[in-house]
């Protein structure tokens, strides 16, 4: 047995302690993006178990910010989908890209 002297610095970065800035915030991005992908399945399957009838529909979560897209077959459920994920907690606004199967006039 005996002590041994190691160089402190010169090892591999273990238990998340020495990372740079850059890494801590590279790390906590991609966290955030994993976050907002599954809100965004979330929604999708939220409107799914309403019984919304979307075709492609694709939502994507930046920050607040939802993008909806799909083709709803008429636009009562288009309104209702742009319903649902704004009001949704954390969702500030709703950019609506839907398109609508079988036009009719906003409510």
């Amino acid at each position: 047995m005996g002590l041994f002297s190691f160089i402190k610095n010169a090892g591999a970065t273990i238990f998340g302690i020495g990372k740079t800035e850059a890494e801590e915030a590279a790390e906590a991005t991609a966290a955030e993006l994993r976050e907002e992908a599954l809100v965004a399945r979330r929604l999708e399957s939220t409107i799914s178990d309403l019984g919304l009838d979307v075709d492609n529909l694709n939502v994507h979560i930046d920050d607040d910010a939802a993008t909806v897209s799909g083709m709803a077959h008429d636009q009562a459920t288009k309104e209702k989908v742009v319903l649902v994920i704004g009001n949704s907690e954390g969702i500030a606004t709703v950019d609506d890209q839907m398109t609508v199967e079988n036009p009719e006039p906003e409510a």
